[in-house]
């Protein structure tokens, strides 16, 4: 949790940066463009936020659980392993698809949205899927 307090000021520069950026590019004709990458950063920053909430959780549940330190250790990589692979893979095949085939006002709405629900829900989000993971694993 720490590290998040010291990625707060990064992130208020980037949110400022973007509002910027967004200002400057209002007359351009590719305006849909320009707010479909600021909402995808927007997006991906509370998706690696919540990731990490998640695997900072999964870490300490199973470095808590009094397992040999050999089974922890191979648990922990496993688990995280399947969380990244299960998070990032389709947003990375969502973000390529949706700048290069459907980038429109309404979808950036949806990301906004969607980001904005995430960012509000993240405590819940978190214990949920972090809750899953370790009952899945058979570590809790």
């Amino acid at each position: 949790m720490e590290k998040m307090k010291d990625e707060a000021p990064i992130i208020w520069i980037l949110t400022v940066g973007l509002i910027i950026v967004r200002i400057m590019m209002n007359k351009i004709a590719e305006v849909d463009l320009v707010v479909a990458i600021i909402n995808i950063v927007a997006l991906l920053g509370v998706v690696l936020i919540v990731v990490r909430k998640i695997v900072s959780k999964v870490q300490t549940a199973i470095e808590d659980s009094g397992v040999p330190i050999e089974i922890r250790n191979r648990e922990k990589n496993a688990a995280i392993r399947k969380l990244e692979w299960i998070v990032y893979a389709p947003l990375l095949l969502f973000v390529m698809i949706y700048l290069v085939f459907w980038k429109s006002g309404l979808g950036n709405d949806i990301i906004s949205i969607v980001s904005l629900g995430l960012s509000l829900t993240d405590v819940t989000v978190v214990d949920v899927v972090s809750n899953y993971i370790l009952k899945k694993e058979k570590v809790l």
